[in-house]
Formats: C-alpha cells, sequence, structure tokens
C-alpha cells in the first residue's frame, strides 16, 4: 500500500491510498454511516458493497450531463446527506464534486473511488470539477477537491485488455514531461500487464502528477484543446483516451516547430501511439474553430523544463494544425 497527502492551491490536504483491496477494506463501513449518499458507474454493480442509498449512472460523458447533476442534487438537499462517495471513472467523479460544491448543503466528506487507469493516474486534485452543458464539454467548472481518494487496482479486473492497453497513455504522457523512463514503463506494461508492480506504477505517476499541480496555474496539456472535439451530440460518443493522445501528439508537434522538443522525441510519440493503437491522423479535424476565441492557452511538452505554458492565437492555431495535418497524409 502506497500514500500520497497533496495540499491543494488553497491549502486544502487531500490523501490518497493506493492498495490492492482498499474499496472492501473502507466502503462497507463508510457506506453504513448515517447521511452517507453514494453515486457509482453502473458498469461496476456487481462490484458494489453497499445495495442501499446509492444511483448508478452510466460512465463517460454522459454522467456530467445536467439531468444527472440535478438528480444527484436533489438527493442531497432532500436527505441530510454529509458523506457523498462517488466511485467511477473521471467523469462520474466530475459529477460527485460538481455537485457537492455548488449546492447548499450539510455534506462535509467528499470521498472518491477511481476506477479506471485513466482516472487512477489522472486524480481529481487539479482544484476544479466540471459538467458538461449544451453539448460542451467541461462548460461548467467549479473549484473544489475531494477529502480522501482510495486508489484500488482490482477495478481494472472490470476493464477489457484492449481499453486498458490505451490508458496505459496516460502514465505515457506524464513520463515524457517528467521521466522518460516511464514512457518506456507505460508500453511495456501495455504489452504485458500481468507482470506489472500496480501500486508503485501509480503511485509514481501520481508524483508526477502532483508535481504537475504544484506548478502555479499549470494544467494537464489538452485541458483546454479538447473541450473543442464536442460540439454535438454524437461527439460525446468519441473514446477519451483516443482524443486525448491524439491532442498531445498535437501538441508535442507545436513544441517540435518551436524546437521544444527534438524531431526524434516527436517521431517516438507518434511511432508508440500507433502501437498502442490511438493514432488517428483524421481526428483533429474535427476541432470547433467557431467555438475557439481568438486566443487559446495550453500547456505543451518542453525537453529542458519538462512542461512550458503558452498562448496559441486561433489563426497561428489553424496554420500549425494544417501543417500538421499535412505531415500525416503519407500514414
Amino acid at each position: 500500500m502506497r500514500s500520497i497527502s497533496f495540499i491543494g492551491n488553497e491549502g486544502k490536504k487531500i490523501e490518497i491510498t493506493i492498495g490492492y483491496g482498499q474499496y472492501k477494506k473502507t466502503i462497507k463501513t463508510l457506506s453504513q454511516k448515517y447521511g452517507t449518499y453514494t453515486v457509482a458507474d453502473s458498469k461496476i454493480k456487481t462490484m458494489i458493497e453497499s445495495k442501499s442509498f446509492i444511483k448508478y449512472v452510466r460512465g463517460g460523458e454522459e454522467a456530467k450531463f445536467i439531468d444527472k447533476y440535478l438528480e444527484v442534487a436533489d438527493k442531497i438537499v432532500n436527505n441530510d446527506i454529509s458523506t457523498l462517495i462517488g466511485i467511477g471513472g473521471g467523469a462520474v467523479l466530475d459529477l460527485c464534486g460538481y455537485t457537492v460544491n455548488t449546492i447548499n448543503c450539510n455534506v462535509k466528506n467528499l470521498i472518491l473511488y477511481p476506477t479506471t487507469l485513466n482516472s487512477f493516474i489522472q486524480a481529481n486534485i487539479s482544484g476544479y470539477f466540471f459538467l458538461d452543458m449544451n453539448y460542451s464539454y467541461n462548460y461548467l467548472k467549479v473549484r473544489g477537491y475531494p477529502d480522501i481518494i482510495y486508489i484500488d487496482p482490482e477495478f481494472l479486473s472490470k476493464i477489457s485488455g484492449h481499453i486498458l492497453r490505451k490508458m496505459f497513455f496516460s502514465g505515457y504522457f506524464l513520463g515524457f514531461l517528467f521521466d522518460k523512463n516511464y514512457c518506456k514503463l507505460s508500453m511495456k506494461y501495455a504489452h504485458n500487464f500481468s507482470g506489472l508492480d500496480v501500486e508503485e506504477y501509480i503511485y509514481e505517476n501520481l508524483i508526477f502528477l502532483t508535481y504537475l499541480y504544484s506548478s502555479q496555474e499549470i494544467f494537464l496539456p489538452g485541458s483546454n484543446l479538447i473541450k473543442y472535439f464536442y460540439s454535438k451530440p454524437g461527439d460525446f460518443k468519441k473514446e477519451y483516451t483516443v482524443v486525448f493522445s491524439n491532442i498531445f501528439l498535437f501538441l508535442a508537434y507545436i513544441s517540435l516547430s518551436n524546437s521544444y522538443i527534438s524531431y526524434e522525441q516527436y517521431v517516438s510519440i507518434k511511432k508508440d501511439m500507433i502501437e498502442l493503437e490511438l493514432y488517428n491522423k483524421n481526428i483533429m479535424q474535427y476541432i470547433a474553430f467557431d467555438k475557439i476565441g481568438s486566443v487559446i492557452e495550453e500547456v505543451v511538452p518542453h525537453s529542458q523544463s519538462s512542461f512550458r505554458k503558452v498562448l496559441l492565437h486561433k489563426e497561428e492555431l489553424k496554420e500549425v494544425l494544417l501543417e500538421f495535418m499535412q505531415s500525416n497524409r503519407g500514414d
């Protein structure tokens, strides 16, 4: 078992515990306390210990739609809830965090159990929770942190090997920013998950993540650009890992154009994405430029300083995107 104490930008302390069996070890006691309400991803229904006072929601971006928010808010407000437990991927956990931090309620504890490798590594410690609205990704946001995050690798048994393999890109891109050895390790474990020391792998990646969020007003690369890939109902069926990874490749291309990284480094990312079946040479054409303002802020990889915040002007972004897509034509 490993643990991390992270202090957020507002002085909020978040306890993160990583270990097999953490869910079964803690959930029964927590869920049986008076004033506890649980929101869980329906995909892991068979693993849920508590059968009372629980709401199941479909995972994925639909969990962040406003109707789900209203249902959870109604339960909290009308049932004297003091502890909210969220069990699911990033979208379900965003729903829980956003609800608690936007209604006038008595919730004192927000306890999260992420259930996917993406939500393990990209833990909800950014200081913000999000909802989607009007078919716009992360349209609504509120400041807030969870109190406790329990990471139990046993949840990964519910994810197909094909999908899980792709999720190792979450560790890959953090490795690219902080320690290239973790790029190699992520690729190795993506192909042979059985040989993975899961707890140690997650722990090291969370150390990278906490360092990133400890930097002044820094966010995950792609956090702003990804909003412009969701503008109509069908867009919300896109696989998050595919969209996120291809945005990271585009940001790496911007870094290459500015000599922040080498050509060899860029090619290596692209090659590894192809190997993980993540690369999609056409996906960047779906970016909704009509929704982008004159300037967008992003974080790009940088060989010397790990990452760098950049301002991308809309017209400049269009030009670089065109160059990027032209460079991929032969793939």
